[in-house]
């Protein structure tokens, strides 16, 4: 059976792509980092010499939920290059829309 995924008119009205397993989820490199500015300590981590976007459970620390089931990325003007790279209605975000949500897993 064949559906039609809707892809949002906005990306700030999915955040689909800001959930992910794993505290590797995305990489941020040094012109990342420094692009997040003052943000860059509490939006990120470090596992040995590499940065990732700081996860909390399966979603990304900067996904805010707001009213109306919109999303909105605290880091957007100044999010990693990985995120500037997922295209709205990409391949990459077609598949992500098709995964759908996100199975809760217990806390370690």
């Amino acid at each position: 059976m064949s559906h039609t995924l809707r892809v949002p008119d906005d990306c700030q009205d999915c955040g689909a792509c800001c959930h992910g397993y794993g505290p590797r989820f995305v990489q941020v490199s040094g012109d990342d980092y420094e692009r997040l500015g003052d943000a860059a300590a509490a939006a990120t981590h470090f596992i040995g010499n590499r940065c990732y976007l700081r996860m909390v459970g399966q979603a990304c620390a900067a996904l805010k939920a707001l009213p109306a089931g919109r999303y909105g990325c605290a880091l957007y003007p100044t999010r990693p290059q990985p995120c500037r790279d997922l295209a709205r209605g990409s391949p990459e975000c077609l598949a992500v829309l098709e995964r759908g949500p996100l199975e809760p897993t217990a806390p370690k």
